[in-house]
């Protein structure tokens, strides 16, 4: 039923069009399981390869076209990371609530990790992440660089002095998680120098980070994006970190299979313009 009011077509119809898919590859896509539909391994061998040419015909659709922004209502699908929605997202939207106005945006939060494996799969065709080294088919565009900040409540004892490796190691810690198997930024950085940080809280996500430094009592050593836009507004305090902040670079990366659609061309000039003006 749900995937059938996700298509807007009856559960009859959905129905239907499953049966013929299944004639037609003389494979069964789908099983039911506790209740619902689960893909079979045939179904799931072929997604990708169904994704890629739904989106070629998209693209073909569009090719010679004219793109107006100001009167287009496309929707565009974007893969980000919760710190990508954080940073980037709310100045994208801004952007396009004034110069193009139908224009909707669906983006799928996706771990940084996983950003790669959504273009290839074709889920998306663009993504604005930090980017590990890319394949062939997927151009990367550096918009920013970003490094670190410390933060705490302010009055927490952290600020009582001058904020040093020794204060800083005697704080209790939250950390941003992404893979409990590899060391994150801070705590390379941190072993680099035979020193280790007592961590009272992990999570798997930044979107929390500012309301728990502000009420926790918790030290978090985050990206600066992720703590400068609210520590006035929350009452939090934040300082450069007591040894060489890790850097890296946020990027928009796009497939090349929307080569040549100038709706997706567009907007990643529109990306692009956010931070290189």
């Amino acid at each position: 039923m749900q995937a059938a009011n996700d298509l807007g077509l009856t559960q009859s119809a959905v129905s239907h069009a499953l049966s013929r898919l299944r004639h037609l590859f003389d494979h069964r896509l789908f099983v039911r399981e506790h209740g619902g539909l689960t893909a079979t391994p045939f179904a799931r061998e072929i997604e990708p390869r169904i994704r890629d040419l739904l989106m070629q015909a998209s693209q073909i659709l569009h090719l010679g076209r004219d793109f107006d922004p100001a009167t287009s209502t496309r929707t565009f699908a974007l893969a980000m990371p919760d710190y990508a929605m954080l940073t980037v997202l709310p100045a994208l939207r801004n952007t396009l609530a004034i110069s193009a106005p139908g224009i909707g945006l669906e983006i799928r939060q996706t771990d940084g990790l996983k950003v790669l494996e959504s273009l290839d799969r074709g889920v998306v065709s663009m993504a604005v992440a930090n980017i590990p080294a890319a394949s062939a088919d997927i151009e990367t565009i550096p918009l920013f660089e970003e490094g670190l900040l410390v933060a705490a409540a302010e009055g927490h004892p952290i600020w009582n002095s001058p904020l040093t490796l020794a204060t800083y190691l005697a704080q209790d810690h939250l950390d941003v998680v992404r893979d409990p198997a590899k060391p994150g930024l801070t705590e390379s950085a941190l072993a680099a120098r035979g020193a280790k940080r007592s961590i009272k809280l992990k999570i798997g996500t930044f979107l929390v980070v500012p309301q728990l430094v502000a009420s926790s009592g918790l030290v978090a050593t985050e990206p600066s994006r992720v703590l400068s836009q609210l520590s006035g507004t929350l009452g939090y305090r934040t300082e450069a970190p007591p040894f060489p902040s890790p850097r890296f670079t946020i990027s928009l990366a796009r497939h090349k299979r929307i080569s040549g659609d100038p709706g997706y061309e567009w907007l990643a000039d529109q990306v692009v313009a956010l931070f290189h003006t």
